[in-house]
């Protein structure tokens, strides 16, 4: 495989996710106008939206797919159709929310996101499979007018993370209704480089 060939295929990859991202949350706001009781946007449909986006530019999409044997399933792997050897890049999708901080029992617990997307972006780092030559992680972002700066901040920390930079993020917040009190969604795309290779001791 030459960096070339890498490079292109990163290329679509990249545009396959973030037109996926977008469209999942176009169909979002247009879901909630028509009355979407949802109380937040689901992975799954960012996951669908990615699907018909890397579809539509001609790479082959494993869902659910093993990381590995005996161990845990990726959101989406998305594989070149040609070319020797083939590439492939794997995605991990999360949500995230931000509202009106819980009080007597209403409101949104902002708290403990962090969590899940680390051991994410851990699991990227992790996959072995040869032929893996891209990472990403992708975050849709529901939020609630006023009420988004604590977990916007731990998004942007993310990168403080070596092995995590930003790809892309949405040029702009899109309004999703206001059935659940988050009204506004957006998304953050970033790559993840793998492990370190361990070397053995001389």
């Amino acid at each position: 495989m030459t960096e070339m060939e890498r490079d292109i295929f990163e290329s679509t990859a990249t545009s396959a996710i973030c037109k996926g991202l977008v469209q999942a949350i176009d169909d979002y706001a247009a879901l909630f106008e028509i009355g979407s009781e949802d109380v937040t946007p689901k992975e799954d449909q960012i996951k669908c939206a990615i699907y018909s986006a890397a579809i539509g530019l001609g790479l082959l999409v494993h869902v659910e797919g093993a990381r590995g044997r005996n161990q845990g399933r990726l959101d989406l792997k998305l594989i070149s159709r040609s070319g020797e050897p083939r590439k492939a890049a794997v995605i991990e999708i999360k949500k995230a929310w931000a509202g009106q901080p819980r009080r007597r029992g209403e409101g949104w617990n902002n708290y403990g996101q962090r969590e899940t997307w680390v051991k994410d972006i851990a699991n990227l780092q992790n996959i072995k499979d040869p032929i893996v030559v891209a990472r990403y992680f992708a975050l849709g972002f529901s939020y609630q007018t006023g009420h988004d700066a604590g977990v916007r901040r731990e998004i942007e920390e993310l990168t403080s993370m070596p092995c995590v930079s930003e790809v892309a993020r949405s040029e702009r917040a899109i309004p999703i209704g206001t059935s659940s009190g988050l009204n506004w969604m957006d998304f953050f795309l970033f790559s993840v480089a793998p492990a370190p290779l361990i070397q053995p001791a001389p």
